[in-house]
C-alpha cells in the first residue's frame, strides 16, 4: 500500500471533465489513476494547500471533494500544512514557493511519493519520486 501525495492538478483534470470542460486526455489517465489507487488500497493523502488550491478552481467544497474519494472506493486523508517551516527547506534548491510547500508536505506526512501533471516542477528535487499519473504503479 503506498500513501500517494496528491498534486491539485490531477484532481482538477478529473473533476472538470465532469462538469463539460474539454480536458479529455487528461481525464481519462487520471481515471485509470484511480482505479489504480483503489484497486491497489492505496491511500491519497490531500493537503490543506490542496484544498484550497482545488477550491478556488472548481468551487467544490471539501465534502464534495473528499465525497469524489469516497465514491471511487479510494481511501484519503488530510493533511494540514504550516507553509513557513515547510518552505524554506525547499526554497533553497529553487523550487516555486507553493510546490515546495507540496514537496515538504509530501514528506512530512510520510508519503511514499508525488503524483502530477507537472513533473517539471518538482525536478529540482531529490527526496520523493514524483510520477504522472499513467506511470504511478
Amino acid at each position: 500500500m503506498a500513501r500517494i501525495y496528491l498534486d491539485s492538478n490531477v484532481f482538477i483534470s478529473y473533476v472538470k471533465d465532469e462538469i463539460g470542460f474539454n480536458w479529455r486526455a487528461l481525464f481519462i489517465e487520471t481515471e485509470k489513476f484511480f482505479e489504480r489507487v483503489a484497486a491497489g488500497g492505496h491511500v491519497i493523502v490531500l493537503s490543506s494547500l490542496f484544498l484550497d488550491e482545488v477550491k478556488k478552481i472548481t468551487r467544490m467544497n471539501e465534502e464534495g471533494i473528499l465525497g469524489t474519494f469516497g465514491k471511487l472506493n479510494i481511501r484519503s486523508e488530510i493533511y494540514p500544512i504550516n507553509q513557513v517551516l515547510f518552505t524554506l527547506r525547499f526554497k533553497k534548491l529553487g523550487i516555486h514557493q507553493l510546490d515546495a510547500i507540496h514537496v515538504a508536505a509530501s514528506i512530512e506526512s510520510g508519503c511514499t511519493c508525488i503524483v502530477t501533471f507537472n513533473m517539471k516542477d518538482f525536478a529540482r528535487q531529490q527526496e520523493i519520486p514524483v510520477f504522472q499519473p499513467a506511470t504511478f504503479r
